[in-house]
């Protein structure tokens, strides 16, 4: 699918910050004034450094220590010491002035800059030695080693050829060069004006003590993003994803770039998504339709690797979830029967601990089958539950923020052996969480336990009584809650005990027992398969949990990995024309549904698949999410704070997090209230309409003091 670029609103304001080899872009709307071009405090506290390019083979030399000679943070201008143009690239034009904090200068030009690499081959300390010891002179050692010269060129494409360039914040002291007569000064900041039609780009540095600089890209009122365009040359070989987002490589050396991040300046939590579009070497920036035209937004998601995770699937992370304080848990790595691991991100994307899954006192594994876990949303405690132990039954263990066992655990019961999904349920304020389940001595497949207490309440949910010959393993291999009234549907995978209900939705109404079915319906698939729902973990029989149900107000969804359906929630009928995709089913998962039925799926392709669900088809207009680095590389999972409109992926190799407000922009309702006198009754209504299924409220107060409550709005005897 074709990315949209950016086409800004004269009254927008954007910074967009790709953190890693250099630049921050602004999109800027106010008139350019004396202090304009200074960068926000708001980001220079988040800009903390860029990573340069940096020389890749194992020859490095160290970086020169900040302010050795003064060159490690200025630009300085060229009076001759790095000639007029650099040989083999006068396409670039003439240089202007030079960064000397690496290894190798960074040359700037009118059209761009050119990072120069070199490499020596030759004679090791030893061999050195060895020649000396034979009475070879230095001159003729010298002669065994071989320079490799390389470039790396970065030219603005189509831009202006002859913008007006301005330097500011000169440093103390100068430069001479050799026979040069002429002092040579360094500079904070260069600008660029006008190298597009509104568009500047100044670079600058960011006082700390890493080497490198960082640019920017201002963007003035009625700037078009989409003619702003990187061309890679030189000696470049490849440009590919990797783990950082771009490496751009030659024979002897490269450099990374970073995904772009972003955020709005007053309120980080509110993002935007926008990413690289690299097509022949040259880069573009893509994004969806910006949201608020009247605020600051840097650009701010990250995408971390899970290379943490180790065992025989080591990195692939299989489950996500959050807390309300933005840190991100994954589960994942480890191999049948061994261990299984845990690891806590914070918001950032940083690793801050690793919980190998394992205890010996008491004795207890995460690993065997896997297992069912979750994050307590306000805490961020984590509960953990063992897929299969039989004959004593699972324990539920409690990892501490610190990554800890805390000596929360509960009592096993032999009769409910197998954990396979967890749910925390605030519960009107008295949190409770959810087993989803299954036994191969009893029909049980469903738990709740509130901690501080140890007891889980075991129950059957689907009605079907135990018989030693049938009514076993009535495993529930994915369950979901609806905010709105937490009516829980659940899938089964049962081959052997109880195949009937195997690929069975039912749906239970609070309080969850077998009285409180309200349906079930067969899904229409034959995909899920009792303890075979992770075919991508290397073994068989090994996990009968699936990431495969989403439910919103207006439906309850399905995604197996290949098909993708839609139910009606009162009644369980099927909706419109479900989608088959090609993929196999279950190498991949993961699935969200928005407000406005924008449907999110895991895919193996190393993006997010978005859909927009009308009530008849699924619509393939709404822009996909590629996970930066991780082209080809499966979805397992995905995970959504709806309160901060943060989409949380895992998958084979990386957790990653997107905003993805600017699929569904929030909508301000307005209530309007019309009294009648003559009955004395009042009538409220609501603005817009809300979205079909929503449930609206009203509450009619006098001062501080209820009067009455209805979901009509109408009002009467008043």
């Amino acid at each position: 699918m074709a990315f949209p670029f950016i086409h800004l609103p004269a009254n927008k304001i954007a910074f967009v910050r790709f953190s890693k080899f250099f630049f921050l872009l602004i999109i800027q709307l106010n008139t350019l004034l004396t202090n304009a071009q200074k960068i926000p405090a708001k980001i220079q506290q988040r800009v903390n450094a860029s990573i340069t390019a940096k020389n890749l083979s194992p020859n490095n030399s160290t970086h020169p220590q900040i302010g050795l000679f003064a060159t490690a943070h200025s630009f300085i201008e060229n009076k001759g010491q790095y000639g007029e143009t650099m040989i083999g690239q006068s396409q670039m034009g003439k240089i202007q002035y030079g960064f000397e904090g690496l290894d190798m200068p960074v040359l700037f030009t009118s059209k761009g800059f050119i990072q120069l690499q070199r490499k020596l081959e030759g004679p090791g300390e030893k061999e050195k030695e060895a020649m000396e010891k034979k009475g070879m002179q230095p001159e003729e050692i010298a002669e065994k080693t071989t320079v490799i010269d390389r470039v790396i060129t970065v030219e603005w494409l189509n831009a202006n050829p002859n913008p007006e360039i301005i330097t500011e914040e000169k440093t103390q002291g100068y430069h001479t060069y050799g026979l040069l007569q002429q002092k040579a000064f360094g500079y904070k900041k260069i600008i660029y004006k006008e190298l597009y039609p509104g568009v500047d780009v100044i670079y600058f540095f960011i006082n700390n003590n890493k080497p490198g600089f960082e640019y920017s890209i201002i963007l003035h009122p009625g700037a078009d993003i989409s003619e702003v365009k990187m061309k890679f040359g030189g000696d470049v070989e490849k440009i590919k994803s990797n783990k950082d987002g771009l490496l751009i490589k030659t024979a002897i050396g490269g450099s990374t770039q970073t995904s772009p991040i972003s955020f709005y300046a007053d309120e980080e939590q509110t993002k935007m998504p926008v990413t690289f579009y690299l097509k022949d070497n040259i880069v573009s920036f893509v994004s969806l339709e910006i949201l608020d035209k009247t605020r600051t937004l840097v650009i701010d998601p990250f995408v971390t690797t899970t290379s943490n995770l180790t065992g025989l699937n080591a990195g692939k992370a299989k489950d996500v979830d959050y807390d309300y304080a933005g840190n991100i848990y994954v589960t994942g790595g480890g191999s049948q029967p061994t261990k299984h691991s845990l690891a806590k991100f914070n918001a950032a994307g940083i690793l801050q601990w690793t919980f190998n899954g394992t205890l010996a006192i008491p004795s207890w594994t995460f690993g065997t089958y896997f297992g069912g876990w979750m994050v307590e949303k306000p805490t961020g405690s984590v509960y953990m539950g063992q897929g299969f132990n039989y004959p004593s039954g699972f324990n539920v263990i409690r990892i501490s923020t610190t990554g800890l066992y805390d000596n929360y655990i509960t009592t096993a019961n032999g009769n409910f052996t197998e954990a396979w999904k967890m749910f925390w349920n605030c519960n009107n304020g008295t949190p409770q969480i959810l087993i989803a389940g299954g036994g191969i001595n009893s029909n049980i497949n469903f738990g709740v336990f509130a901690p501080p207490s140890t007891a889980v309440s075991a129950l059957n949910v689907t009605g079907i009584p135990y018989t030693p010959a049938v009514g076993w393993a009535q495993d529930i291999a994915d369950f979901v809650f609806d905010p709105a009234n937490n009516d829980m549907y659940t899938i089964y995978g049962s081959l052997f005990g109880t195949p009937a209900i195997g690929n069975k939705i039912y749906k239970n109404t609070q309080p969850y027992s077998a009285a409180s079915i309200a349906w079930n319906v067969s899904s229409g698939y034959n995909t899920v398969s009792e303890a075979a729902n992770r075919p991508y973990l290397g073994t068989s029989l090994v996990d009968n949990s699936a990431n495969m149900l989403w439910v919103n107000a207006s439906f309850l969804y399905y995604w197996d990995g290949k098909n993708l359906k839609a139910f009606n929630k009162a009644t369980g009928a099927g909706v419109g024309t479900a989608l088959a995709t090609s993929n196999t089913a279950f190498m991949q998962g993961g699935i969200i549904a928005d407000a406005c039925n924008n449907i999110f799926v895991g895919e193996p392709n190393g993006i997010i698949k978005v859909y927009n669900f009308n009530g008849s088809v699924f619509n393939d207009a709404p822009a996909d999410i590629p996970i930066p680095g991780f082209a080809g590389k499966a979805v397992y999972d995905l995970a959504y704070d709806e309160s901060k409109k943060l989409l949380y992926a895992s998958g084979d190799g990386f957790v990653a997090s997107f905003d993805v407000a600017a699929y569904c922009p929030v909508t301000l309702y307005t209530i309007n209230v019309v009294p009648n006198c003559v009955t004395a009754s009042a009538t409220a209504t609501v603005s817009p309409t809300p979205p079909a299924g929503s449930i609206v409220t009203y509450t009619l107060y006098n001062g501080s003091t209820q009067i009455a409550i209805n979901t009509t709005g109408i009002f009467a005897g008043l």
